[in-house]
């Protein structure tokens, strides 16, 4: 673009000068919006001046659903009272299925919660970065102009004074945006589910969660069952539940499955050759796919012997088997080789009397393997004559 340009401006109009060829778009004044309109765009204008931001009344309860069965979670329960008295951040992290979600529900519905003065603000992450975070806990908190985002200091000075419960479940931020979560909203008291410790400053703390006791692992398959086992199921769901490790969601599949007419014993045998809890869901959904790997009965089998294979295949026992192994292969192929040229013989007599010639002798001992390795035998191809 070829132009020069010239402006003169007063408190009132503006008049902008320009001399020479003009080929792209021109925009004067201040906060412009340039919109790349398509077919099927809506473009609204605000006519109104912006308005700050009013604090809703009363404050906002954003409540999951309670659970009320929560199962030996007492200790976390403790500490999650710990840090509501102390207003202090929260994180807790386990694997999926251990019970994290379950945990902030009976979290959210605690008797200390009412003590919060902002109120209450339950929400699921989403894949959301901490800037989407903040922005919900602003909306929560907040009735303003939805047209304009508010800005990073708007942010903060609209939650530097807020001190409301903050509970996240499945956040995947790592431990810089955690930080920034944190510090962002001071006064918030954030209580957050990861799947691995991802907080590690201070003030704060984070807690572990485990699989469930046996008892209470037990008391948690009977549940889903539905109906009073006999003695024998109690040993098999008592076998299932530790094949699991205590994991609520796969006890929960496991449960499910034994609920349609299946065996416990049966459940038992699959949950111990799949601790993971995979093809426990495809006889839940039949529809859905066999994870890789997971077909029959007898593949089940097969995976609940890999430990004794891990040991054969490190033991000298497989070695010595190996080399018998390749042994008699070198030997069959040296007798393949060299009986091209018997005929008339049957192959068992053609092969005792090519090793009993010297040619076909058998790698297999040691003192052969020796002599193999000092002097390799040489073969023809041509028959030998054999008397008789």
């Amino acid at each position: 673009m070829d132009a020069t340009t010239g402006a003169s401006e007063n408190q009132s109009t503006r008049q902008v000068t320009f001399t020479g060829p003009n080929y792209g778009q021109i925009a004067v004044g201040d906060h412009n919006v340039l919109v790349m309109v398509q077919h099927g765009d809506r473009l609204d204008a605000l006519l109104e001046p912006r308005s700050p931001p009013r604090l809703r009344t009363p404050s906002p309860r954003l409540l999951p659903a309670a659970f009320p069965d929560l199962l030996d979670r007492e200790a976390v329960l403790d500490s999650a009272a710990q840090s509501l008295r102390a207003r202090q951040p929260l994180e807790v992290h386990g694997e999926p299925g251990i019970g994290k979600s379950s945990l902030l529900r009976a979290i959210a519905h605690h008797a200390l919660t009412t003590a919060y003065p902002d109120g209450v603000i339950w929400f699921p992450a989403d894949g959301r970065p901490a800037p989407d975070l903040l922005q919900a806990v602003f909306d929560a908190l907040y009735e303003w102009n939805g047209l304009i985002k508010p800005t990073d200091a708007e942010l903060r000075i609209a939650l530097a004074t807020r001190r409301p419960l903050v509970l996240i479940d499945d956040v995947e931020l790592a431990s810089d945006e955690i930080e920034r979560l944190v510090n962002t909203a001071p006064s918030c008291t954030f209580v957050v589910a990861t799947r691995e410790r991802r907080y590690w400053s201070s003030p704060g703390h984070s807690v572990a969660i485990s699989g469930l006791p046996p008892d209470e692992a037990l008391a948690l398959f009977t549940q889903r069952v539905g109906r009073a086992l006999d003695a024998g199921e109690l040993d098999s769901a008592r076998a299932t539940c530790a094949a699991l490790a205590g994991h609520p969601l796969r006890i929960v599949q496991a449960a499910a499955v034994a609920e349609q007419n299946q065996a416990p014993k049966r459940v038992a045998a699959r949950s111990q050759a799949d601790p993971s809890g995979a093809t426990l869901l495809t006889h839940v959904v039949p529809g859905l796919p066999r994870p890789s790997g997971a077909c029959c009965s007898p593949c089940l089998r097969w995976r609940a012997s890999r430990s004794a294979r891990s040991t054969w295949a490190r033991s000298p026992a497989k070695r010595t088997y190996r080399a018998r192994c390749a042994g008699w292969r070198l030997a069959t192929s040296r007798f393949r080789r060299a009986s091209t040229g018997l005929p008339g013989l049957p192959p068992r007599t053609r092969r005792r009397r090519w090793i009993g010639s010297g040619n076909g002798r058998s790698p297999i001992s040691s003192p052969g393997r020796r002599r193999a390795r000092a002097r390799p035998t040489t073969f023809s191809t041509q028959a030998r004559p054999f008397s008789g």
